[in-house]
C-alpha cells in the first residue's frame, strides 16, 4: 500500500525517488542560474566590457541572494517533516513567515541600490556595471518569496508545477534579453546591461506571482490552511535559527568569490575577463549541485523525521552514482570540445594568446565542479541533521584561510600568474569536502551505537 506521507511512490533512499524530486529542481536551478548565466552570455556579444562589469556588480547581488535563499529554502525542511508526520494545516505556517522575512529586507535593499554601487565597482567598471546592479538588486527581496513559496510545494514532493513554471520563466527572460541588451532599431534603444536586469526582474516577478496565485488557491486553501497569514513567532525564529547558520556557511563562498573579484579588478581587463568565463560556466553547470541539494536535504529530513537511517543511507549512496554520471557528460563540451566553449563567449577573435590557458583551466574548473557536487551533496545531509553551525564554520575557516588569503598575499607581494587561482579553489573544495564527510560518519556512528 502506497505510504500518503511518502514524498514520492518510489523506494525511500532510491535514485528513482531522488530522481523524481532532484530533476525538476534541477531544472528550477537552471533556470535561476540561467538568469545570470545567459545574461553574461549574451553580453559578451553586446561587448566583453559589459561581461566583465556585469559580472562584478552581479557577484555582491549573488551574496545577498544566497543569504536570503538559504534562510527561505528552510520552508522546504519545516513541510518535508510536517508531509512526514500529517500536519497538513500547519503547512501554510512557516511558509507565511519567510515570506514576511523577504518583504522585510526590501529597506536595506533599496538603501544598498542606491548607495552602495560605487563603493563596490572598481572605477573603470563602473559606467557599465551601475545600471545593471541598480535594477538587479531588487532581485533579492523576490528570491526569498520564490524560494519560499517553492518550498511549500517541493517539501510534498509537489515539483512539477514549478518545473514547468520555470521553464517558461526563463524563456520570457532569454526573449526579453534579446530586445532590452540590444533593442529594436527605431522602436527600443539598447540598454545593455540595464537591459539584461530588467528582464531578469520580469521573469522573476512571473514565477513569484504565479506561485502566490497557486499557493493561496481554493484547494491550498481548504488542505493546507494556506491563508494563515499570522505572524508567528515560533516559525520565525526557527527558521533563522536553522536558516541564518546555513546561510552565512554557504555565502561564505559567495562572499570569497567577491573578494576574488574586487582583488583581480585591479589587475589588467585580460586576466579578469578570464575569471568571468570560468564563474559564469560555474553558474551554467551548478544548477546539477543546487538541484541535488534541495532534494536530497528535503530526502534526509523527511527520512530522518520517519526514523529512516537506511534510506538515508540509500539516498547518499544514489546521490554519489548520479554526480559521477553528470560529470561524465560535463566533461565532453569542458574538455573533449574547449573551442566551442570559448566560441560561446565570442572568445575566438579575442585574447588569441589568452585561449589556451582557458582551455587548460577547463580542467581545473571540471574538477572544481565534481568536488564541489560531492561537497554540497555532505552539505545537504547535514542540513537536513540540521547541522547547519558546523557548515558554517568549515566554509568560512576553509574558503577564507586556504582560497582568499594567499590570492591577497600573491596579488599584493607577487605576480599572481592567473592558472594558479583554479588549483587554490580546488584545494579549498577538497578540504570543506573531506571535514563534511568526517562530521557525517560521526553522526552516523553515533546514531547506530
Amino acid at each position: 500500500m502506497e505510504n500518503p506521507l511518502a514524498l514520492t511512490k518510489h523506494k525511500r533512499g532510491s535514485l528513482k525517488e531522488l530522481l523524481a524530486l532532484a530533476l525538476p529542481l534541477m531544472v528550477i536551478a537552471l533556470s535561476d542560474n540561467v538568469i545570470i548565466a545567459i545574461d553574461r552570455i549574451i553580453l559578451s556579444h553586446y561587448s566583453l566590457g559589459a561581461l566583465d562589469a556585469v559580472t562584478l556588480s552581479s557577484q555582491f547581488i549573488e551574496v545577498l541572494q544566497y543569504i536570503i535563499w538559504a534562510v527561505t529554502s528552510m520552508t522546504e525542511l519545516f513541510i518535508a517533516k510536517m508531509t512526514s508526520s500529517g500536519q497538513r494545516k500547519e503547512m501554510g505556517k512557516p511558509c507565511w513567515q519567510m515570506i514576511y522575512l523577504s518583504i522585510g529586507i526590501a529597506p536595506i535593499i533599496f538603501l544598498l541600490g542606491q548607495y552602495a554601487g560605487p563603493y563596490l565597482l572598481a572605477e573603470n567598471y563602473q559606467a557599465l556595471g551601475l545600471p545593471y546592479y541598480s535594477v538587479m538588486i531588487y532581485s533579492v527581496p523576490l528570491i526569498g518569496i520564490i524560494t519560499a513559496l517553492s518550498g511549500f510545494f517541493v517539501g510534498q514532493g509537489k515539483v512539477k508545477m514549478i518545473f514547468y513554471l520555470s521553464i517558461l520563466s526563463n524563456t520570457v527572460n532569454i526573449g526579453l534579453d534579446f530586445v532590452l541588451i540590444f533593442g529594436i532599431k527605431n522602436f527600443i534603444p539598447a540598454m545593455g546591461p540595464k537591459g539584461a536586469a530588467i528582464s531578469a526582474l520580469i521573469s522573476l516577478s512571473i514565477q513569484a506571482i504565479w506561485l502566490f496565485s497557486v499557493f493561496i488557491n481554493k484547494t491550498h486553501r481548504f488542505h493546507y490552511n494556506t491563508t494563515a497569514c499570522r505572524f508567528n513567532a515560533h516559525y520565525f525564529l526557527k527558521g533563522l535559527k536553522i536558516g541564518l547558520p546555513a546561510a552565512f556557511g554557504h555565502t561564505s563562498d559567495m562572499v570569497g568569490w567577491l573578494m576574488i573579484m574586487i582583488i583581480l579588478s585591479k589587475l589588467n581587463a585580460e586576466t579578469f575577463t578570464l575569471i568571468s568565463i570560468g564563474n559564469t560556466l560555474y553558474l551554467m553547470f551548478a544548477f546539477f549541485i543546487d538541484g541535488m541539494f534541495r532534494a536530497l536535504s528535503t530526502i534526509v529530513s523527511n527520512h530522518l523525521a520517519s526514523k529512516r537511517s537506511d534510506a538515508i543511507i540509500r539516498a547518499i549512496r544514489s546521490s554519489i552514482k548520479l554526480l559521477a554520471v553528470a560529470m561524465l557528460i560535463i566533461a565532453i563540451p569542458m574538455l573533449l570540445f574547449p573551442d566551442s566553449m570559448l566560441q560561446l563567449f565570442n572568445l575566438k577573435r579575442h585574447f588569441t594568446e589568452w585561449q589556451h590557458v582557458l582551455t587548460f583551466n577547463f580542467m581545473f574548473i571540471w574538477l572544481f565542479l565534481a568536488l564541489n557536487g560531492l561537497l554540497w551533496l555532505f552539505y545537504a545531509v547535514l542540513t537536513g541533521y540540521q547541522q547547519t553551525k558546523f557548515l558554517m564554520v568549515v566554509n568560512i575557516a576553509s574558503m577564507w584561510l586556504i582560497a582568499i588569503l594567499p590570492i591577497y598575499l600573491i596579488t599584493k607581494y607577487a605576480t599572481l600568474n592567473v592558472q594558479y587561482i583554479w588549483p587554490l579553489i580546488n584545494l579549498y573544495v577538497l578540504v570543506a569536502s573531506i571535514a563534511v564527510i568526517v562530521r557525517y560518519r560521526q553522526i552516523y556512528t553515533q546514531s547506530i551505537s
